[in-house]
């Protein structure tokens, strides 16, 4: 496997040597200069529904992909041409887990949010149609205040926290596991909700029954009053209230970590009609999600312009993510990848993620300190979780000990510099997508165990990326060895067993050298 590359040479010698012209970083209060933080999370974008490609062969030249060549994302282009893209991002397959793991720290199978939090009251949102499995008692509460918080850890180094869009983090009923109560200093549009009721300004963003009653539902966007029936997307909407606070920081001269949770581009897949123009060839509910993508990527442009005209844009991160696979409403919604949402597979955990400067300047001290080097790539696996870690040491929070979070902020050094190991383990005993299942990469390898059917799976994600050769009776010794590791993770993890509603126990593992028998 691909440890990391970084391609575009000529481009890093002239961009060190610009710095190096500037003058060498310095000991002292440069060094210690904080960074503001832009976080751009989208809901449910998959691994390739962009214009900017993450698939590369050995030779080190793009693979396009069918979505590559529909989406228009010049935002992320400009993002991706200024800083680091990462081709081996993990997170867990649905939102929940994945928004927790980044904002504790820690993989979702240690904090047991296991699955998507019912967005009123702590309920159990497992699909149960497979009757010989039940979860277990997972935490359907989400956060509480005893949690690891990203937003109170960069809070106590002494920056503003905006937290603009979607959360859930917990139901709305669980206060400790709202914005507000986990380390923001603002809160814009953020509650239990997974996705929007509407993102029509003209519906209030809200359920079709509010403006005959003036009652709120649970999926109601809040805090958005000034947008009520007017023709603004929701899209447009956050991203203008993010714009807001991201200039109120500025006046009052702290650093700022500014969290854009995009709705986009989750269901329902209303159609944003600025960017109908953009796809003439698509119809009906993809070209609906092709408008989505548009509009979160037109608001990476608004943030960046606004950072820009702020004159702090040469001094903030921008780190863009989405929080699990894609649910592109095509057949093969991931392509080149298998699955999607909610399964095990590549398609439904790995996902683009970018770390930029908002504006390139060799001169600046931090950029200096951390040189990401125009139009690179890096092929390690990483995993969203560890944004927590890494913006703590970068920031200079004070990160607890004994996270599942790795500071991978040697990588954005441009030396590869960055202890993480190349493993990704997450446990999912609930019935989504798929069902009951949990899996850990090591390198090239990938075991997945389904607790239902008692089954092992074995692929080598170098060869076969794609899933399609199960190697479990090809390579038995290594399926043996692999499992054993998975094993070793689920104890260390002190993750949940589903349960078995036969015998009203915990599930348990079968061997694969037991089950070939």
């Amino acid at each position: 496997m691909n440890t990391w590359r970084i391609n575009q040479w000529g481009a890093f010698a002239a961009f060190f040597l610009i710095g190096s012209m500037a003058g060498q970083v310095r000991a002292g209060t440069e060094m210690k200069q904080q960074p503001n933080v832009l976080l751009i999370l989208v809901d449910d974008m998959g691994w390739q529904d962009t214009s900017v490609p993450f698939h590369y062969g050995d030779s080190g030249k793009a693979i396009p992909s069918p979505g590559n060549a529909v989406f228009k994302t010049p935002g992320m282009e400009k993002l991706a041409a200024q800083g680091m893209i990462f081709t081996q991002a993990y997170t867990p397959s649905v939102c929940s887990p994945s928004r927790t793991a980044l904002m504790t720290g820690n993989n979702p199978s240690r904090t047991h949010i296991s699955n998507w939090t019912n967005p009123d009251k702590p309920a159990d949102t497992s699909m149960r149609g497979i009757k010989t499995m039940r979860p277990p008692a997972w935490r359907m509460q989400g956060m509480t205040s005893d949690d690891p918080s990203l937003a109170r850890m960069l809070h106590d180094a002494g920056y503003r926290t905006l937290f603009v869009g979607k959360a859930h983090f917990g139901p709305t009923s669980n206060s400790a596991a709202q914005p507000e109560n986990l380390g923001f200093d603002v809160n814009v549009g953020g509650s239990g909700a997974g996705h929007p009721a509407s993102y029509l300004g003209e519906d209030c963003y809200a359920e079709k029954s509010y403006k005959e009653t003036g009652i709120h539902g649970v999926r109601d966007v809040p805090n958005l009053e000034k947008y009520y029936n007017t023709d603004t997307f929701l899209t447009d909407a956050l991203s203008t209230e993010m714009a807001s606070e991201i200039r109120e920081s500025v006046k009052t001269g702290k650093p700022f970590f500014a969290y854009m949770g995009h709705y986009a581009v989750h269901s329902p897949l209303m159609k944003d009609p600025q960017f109908q123009a953009l796809y003439p060839s698509l119809k009906g509910a993809l070209l609906n999600y092709a408008t989505l993508i548009s509009g979160m990527d037109k608001s990476i442009l608004h943030l960046l312009g606004t950072l820009d005209e702020a004159g702090v844009a040469d001094r903030t991160l921008v780190v863009f993510a989405s929080d699990n696979g894609g649910t592109a409403p095509w057949k093969n919604k991931c392509l080149p990848l298998r699955g999607m949402k909610g399964t095990p597979y590549e398609g439904g955990i790995r996902t683009p993620m970018i770390v930029s400067w908002a504006k390139l300047n060799p001169a600046q001290p931090l950029q200096q300190q951390y040189p990401i080097v125009p139009g690179s790539r890096c092929d390690r696996v990483v995993a969203l979780q560890d944004m927590f870690a890494t913006l703590g040491s970068m920031a200079g929070g004070k990160v607890p000990d004994g996270l599942d979070s790795y500071d991978i902020s040697g990588l954005l050094r441009g030396d590869g510099s960055c202890n993480r190991p190349q493993t990704y383990f997450l446990n999912f005993p609930h019935q989504h997508n798929d069902a009951y299942y949990v899996l850990y990469r090591e390198g090239d390898w990938k075991v997945i165990y389904r607790y239902h059917t008692k089954k092992w799976e074995l692929y080598n994600l170098k060869s076969d990326m794609e899933e399609q050769h199960d190697l479990t009776r090809e390579c038995p010794e290594q399926l043996q060895a692999m499992a054993r590791k998975l094993v070793t993770e689920h104890i260390r993890h002190g993750a949940q067993f589903p349960i078995d509603t036969q015998t009203g126990l915990p599930a348990v593992f079968v061997m694969p050298d037991q089950s070939s028998k």
